[in-house]
């Protein structure tokens, strides 16, 4: 790399410069949008991530950074085993500082960080918006399994009336009793997904308990029916506590139907809500769907937009009621391993 541009591991002193790069270099996709951190950025990245690694590129001529990238580690399921992972995301770099190879050195440092950590055998992925072109060349590179399109974000928008209500169906937090019941029925779910992280009892009650605020961000909800069986369930992820959104650009036929369906606020700051782990038991997608609609009333007045994951081949498509003028952004998958991974499993995200 040339002398003036260097790379080094993001640390905790490095929030607010880390927080800046984000809010001036909206990314490169088919709808770019910047990050807007709403407490300091290293604290939200460990809240959002868990065990991960930062990288940061600096300038000898500029004060701050003018790139950085992410990598987020743990133990997911494989093609019918458990692997160590690596997913590689918000590889960024300041648009003044583009075109000059340094999201390469980035992307380079990533990889090579991530496949020394996870081991040979270690699934190394990433997700690519549609449209951000330079992501798509670079992660090419790995020589990896291409899955263009596989995986969907759609940003739902809050109700403006209640579900309406039924003796059928009751929604609650998870209790503290109940962990181990529910944890047990989300992994069942999600049995054959691959890149799913299962968990125990204990490992989601620490996971839901985790948190920089004096409470948890994330919520455990669950549909009990009238014998007081559960189930469906998700988890709410108060993403808008630790940053917002700010959409910059996005193609005229996204802003002409965001005029009509008023997902993006007219300040074009999104405040989410992510919802992940969205289950039911078996021919009861009624009960999740209702759960879904519950929790759209629930949050209409703290958050804008409630994001959702989806792979194309999942069953969750049957209770979001997807219509051809649904605003959706496709992304793509690349994954390097030892194996490849089947193309007609489901994958989850979120």
């Amino acid at each position: 790399m040339r002398s003036e541009v260097s790379l080094r591991q993001l640390t905790p002193l490095d929030g607010d410069a880390y927080a800046s790069l984000m809010a001036t270099s909206p990314d490169t996709g088919r709808i770019g949008v910047s990050q807007l951190f709403q407490i300091d950025a290293y604290q939200a990245l460990a809240a959002m991530h868990g065990d991960f690694i930062g990288v940061v590129a600096e300038h000898s001529q500029y004060q701050g950074f003018v790139g950085g990238g992410l990598i987020r580690f743990g133990e997911c399921q494989f093609e019918g085993g458990l692997r160590r992972y690596a997913l590689l995301n918000t590889l960024i770099v300041h648009p003044s500082f583009r075109r000059r190879g340094i999201a390469s050195e980035l992307a380079q440092w990533r990889f090579d960080c991530a496949r020394k950590r996870v081991g040979l055998n270690g699934a190394i992925w990433a997700i690519i918006q549609r449209g951000n072109i330079g992501s798509e060349l670079t992660a090419r590179k790995w020589r990896g399994q291409f899955l263009k399109d596989r995986l969907t974000l759609i940003p739902l928008k809050p109700r403006t009336s209640p579900p309406k209500l039924t003796r059928d169906y009751e929604v609650r937090r998870v209790p503290q009793d109940k962990f181990r019941l529910v944890s047990e029925q989300v992994n069942l779910f999600y049995q054959s997904y691959n890149m799913y992280t299962p968990r125990s009892e204990a490992e989601l009650a620490t996971w839901l308990s985790m948190t920089p605020f004096e409470k948890p961000f994330r919520h455990f909800l669950v549909v009990n029916d009238s014998r007081g069986e559960t189930i469906a369930g998700l988890v709410v992820t108060e993403m808008y506590k630790l940053r917002t959104l700010k959409v910059v650009t996005s193609p005229l036929i996204a802003r002409f139907a965001n005029r009509l369906l008023h997902v993006v606020p007219t300040d074009y700051i999104m405040r989410e809500v992510c919802l992940s782990h969205i289950w039911f038991a078996p021919g009861l997608q009624k009960a999740a769907k209702f759960l879904l609609e519950s929790v759209r009333w629930e949050w209409r007045d703290r958050a804008s937009s409630l994001m959702v994951w989806v792979d194309s081949h999942s069953p969750h498509i049957d209770i979001l009621d997807l219509r051809p003028w649904t605003l959706r952004t496709a992304s793509s998958m690349v994954i390097q391993s030892d194996i490849a991974m089947s193309e007609i499993s489901p994958v989850y995200y979120g």
